[in-house]
């Protein structure tokens, strides 16, 4: 692990440019950039106009590839945030890690277990953090779950659901 002077900017990517990175967290970022605890280096994207919506905050580059956006973020300690839908995600998290780089998810951890034991894995193996970001906002299909197991299955429920 790299060491860093408690006064150096992390160097931060994104890596997936939906509506919530650049509506719900793009304050905070400009915050944390410009405290300067933070060094955004570029932004990835397959679909370029959304991640020029992001770039156009920042003085950074765009990148189609990303390959070339995890070269210019160099070695030292980075962190990305990743906004990639389920699909794709988990290849991507892959290339992320075994390149050095701690995750921020925007989205919730996994989709089933299978997946969030294959993130936690990749994650011990490499001796990187991935953290989901934005737990919160899921809150509304979770009660809708709750809701849904408690009048279908309340005969055969044995687990409390708080």
């Amino acid at each position: 692990m790299s060491r860093m002077n408690a006064n150096t900017p992390i160097n931060f990517v994104v890596v997936g440019t939906g509506r919530r990175i650049n509506v719900a967290h793009i304050n905070i970022i400009k915050d944390l950039n410009r405290r300067k605890l933070i060094h955004i280096v570029g932004v990835y994207n397959r679909t370029i106009a959304n991640a020029d919506i992001f770039r156009d905050n920042f003085d950074i580059g765009v990148f189609s590839n990303i390959k070339d956006l995890i070269r210019v973020a160099g070695h030292g300690p980075k962190i990305a945030l990743v906004g990639l839908k389920y699909d794709i995600r988990f290849e991507y998290l892959k290339i992320l890690v075994e390149a050095g780089f701690d995750i921020l998810l925007e989205t919730p951890f996994a989709t089933d277990s299978v997946e969030a034991r294959k993130i936690k894995s990749l994650s011990l193996r490499h001796n990187k953090t991935i953290l989901c970001l934005e737990h919160g906002a899921f809150i509304p299909e979770i009660m809708l779950q709750k809701a849904f197991i408690s009048e279908n299955y309340k005969d055969n429920l044995r687990i409390i659901i708080n």
